[in-house]
């Protein structure tokens, strides 16, 4: 299986719901990888991903996670890497 974000292929992939921090009622999302989905909430709020970067092509689109992607892609799914610190405690 691939990530929607990284493309690199790992075995096991989790749902990124573009209703980050709702209840949700449908099943709109995409399927990345552990650090993908956790970098995207390193990066941004869940009200920013509700709002702002609630499709593919809008995260895709946004300079913080092309940097993010042109560095992670050649690294070793096995181990964890992120880009940033927490904005939140």
């Amino acid at each position: 299986m691939e990530c929607s974000i990284c493309h690199r292929d790992i075995d096991r992939l989790e749902k990124h719901h573009f209703e980050a921090g709702r209840r949700r009622k449908g099943e709109d999302g995409i399927e990345v990888c552990h650090q993908c989905g956790d970098q995207l909430h390193l990066m941004f709020t869940n009200r920013e991903l509700r709002n702002k970067y609630n499709t593919l092509e809008k995260i895709l689109a946004e300079p913080k996670v092309q940097k993010y992607v042109e560095w992670v892609r050649n690294k070793p799914i096995e181990t964890h890497y992120t880009m940033k610190k927490k904005k939140r405690v």
